[in-house]
């Protein structure tokens, strides 16, 4: 096993540097060595490194196209964010949110038909409110299961 996890070591400390050339120009980036695909690669880098941000003032559904995106809620008066059930909104489970107030209303985390929403730990489901200044992470578990856990989550 020693002898296995030696031999790719040295290739794969070679590649990591970045003056190995490797055959990977059908991995998307069409490049030959790692300096060029990890260049090309570069301005991707704040996608997966941060949150995504979107800004919301109205109503709105959850939706599968803003997983792992960081959703600020700006708005004066109370709105609503619905958590539809997966017959009707397909989220994949392991789908995070996270939520910033920003605004003076308070947003409530509306549960559609037959979606559970545990609240900060508890094991009974029930809408959930963030109040002006609440940050709050959502996240899809299984089926019709959520939690939503944070600071200002009533």
């Amino acid at each position: 096993m020693a002898l296995v996890r030696n031999t790719f070591a040295s290739a794969l400390q070679s590649f990591l540097a970045g003056t190995a050339a490797l055959p990977i120009a059908n991995g998307g980036t069409a490049a030959t060595d790692a300096t060029t695909a990890l260049s090309n690669l570069g301005g991707l880098e704040d996608d997966y490194r941060d949150l995504v941000r979107v800004d919301k003032s109205a109503d709105f559904t959850f939706a599968a196209s803003e997983r792992g995106y960081g959703i600020g809620l700006g708005s004066g008066t109370p709105k609503t964010a619905t958590i539809n059930p997966q017959s009707t909104t397909a989220i994949g489970n392991g789908a995070t949110y996270v939520l910033y107030n920003f605004g003076a209303g308070t947003y409530t985390i509306a549960r559609g038909a037959g979606v559970s929403l545990y609240k900060n730990g508890s094991i009974t489901s029930a809408d959930a409110a963030i109040a002006p200044g609440g940050v709050a992470t959502v996240t899809h578990w299984y089926l019709d299961v959520w939690t939503i856990n944070g600071v200002g989550v009533s």
